[in-house]
């Protein structure tokens, strides 16, 4: 038969402990602003048209990636308790990040 060992803690301490096991537990919060800290990066990479690294430049005026604003306005959030999120739904988004050839040119990234 083993000893039994029996551990006590001071109620500040438990009261800590469990407080610290609901945040854990009830992470939404935490998700969300991190999912508004992910959209101002994005949204301040639109509008200083990258960063750190510049954007290489286009042949219009005005700036890159914001001719219609199409882009821009539809970067949404999504936040849960397991997952921060941020995203577009426009289909030509991911080959302005990444690059890729389309017909009849490449696109080349933006960064």
């Amino acid at each position: 038969m083993e000893p039994e060992l029996t551990v006590t803690f001071p109620p500040e301490l438990e009261q800590a402990l469990a407080r610290m096991a609901d945040r854990l537990a009830r992470r939404e919060p935490l998700m969300r602003e991190i999912s508004e800290h992910m959209y101002k990066a994005v949204m301040d990479n639109f509008d200083q048209e990258g960063q750190p690294v510049k954007w290489l430049p286009v042949a219009r005026e005005g700036k890159i990636l914001q001719d219609s604003g199409r882009l821009a306005s539809s970067i949404d959030t999504y936040s849960d308790n397991d997952r921060a999120v941020v995203g577009t739904n426009v289909i030509y988004a991911r080959i302005q990040n990444q690059g890729g050839k389309t017909k009849p040119h490449e696109i080349r990234p933006k960064w």
